[in-house]
């Protein structure tokens, strides 16, 4: 919290304020509404930003609020951030790029650090049932998506390729990629049907997220029967999985998506 901390030790409370609980300071300009004041650390990483997603539809007053976010980071344009425009609906902007000093908020909300969220590791607990639902319906209703289901017999599998998240990126091959993708793709039906007939009609989707916007990303992670991926940031999409769908994390390390 010690950033966080930092931006509430230097506010100044100002008197301004008349009888009747309207503000009599100098303003250019009053943002109404909620506005979400967010510090990012891992901006362009998908399981990381999801942890600010989280703490920032916590922080929100209602789960239909509409919201402006202020960055308090300095970090340039990244890959996500499209998404806090669709998930709040209101302006998204740097505290850098604020009109004026003058900027006044009608209410401000200070979003704890994402390492704070409940399915960050360490956490002494899993997320709230009812909570981690909440968070699932704000999140497909941006995007339109609530009637999408789970396909019975349909893997998805996560090839992890090379991408550029922001302008710093350097691009070199991943770690964890699974080599064997295609003999993969072509045996798991065969290998299904042989041995259960449960699941006669397996189909398997490798997917690369990175070239999908979120929409399109939570659309196939949605209608997976099963996810399946190397440890990385894309099995964070297992948040959205439909109920009695599964997840095969390969190469775990340090229970970051137990709590999912």
């Amino acid at each position: 919290f010690y950033h966080l901390n930092g931006v509430l030790e230097s506010l100044v409370h100002s008197e301004e304020w008349g009888s009747d609980g309207a503000w009599g300071g100098p303003c250019d300009e009053i943002w109404e509404g909620t506005t979400l004041f967010v510090g990012r650390y891992e901006y362009v990483n998908l399981y990381h930003t999801m942890t600010d997603w989280w703490n920032a539809f916590a922080s929100l007053p209602s789960d239909a609020a509409k919201a402006n976010v202020v960055f308090l980071d300095a970090h340039p344009r990244g890959n996500l951030d499209p998404v806090w425009s669709r998930l709040f609906k209101g302006r998204v902007i740097h505290a850098r790029n604020l009109p004026s000093n003058a900027t006044c908020f009608e209410e401000a909300r200070f979003v704890p650090p994402g390492y704070t969220c409940p399915f960050y590791p360490g956490q002494e607990q899993c997320p709230d049932p009812v909570q981690a639902k909440r968070f699932v319906r704000f999140f497909l209703g941006a995007y339109g998506l609530e009637g999408t289901q789970r396909v019975p017999g349909r893997v998805v599998v996560i090839d992890r390729v090379p991408y550029v998240a922001h302008p710093r990126s350097k691009v070199g091959a991943p770690d964890r990629t699974l080599r064997n993708l295609a003999s993969l793709s072509e045996r798991l039906p065969e290998r299904f049907a042989s041995s259960s007939s449960s699941y006669p009609n397996v189909t398997v989707d490798v997917v690369t997220l990175v070239h999908d916007d979120m929409g399109r990303q939570i659309e196939r992670i949605r209608k997976a029967d099963v996810l399946v991926g190397n440890h990385g940031a894309g099995l964070t999409h297992s948040l959205f999985l439909d109920e009695g769908a599964h997840a095969v994390e390969l190469t775990c390390r340090g229970g970051f998506f137990v709590h999912l």
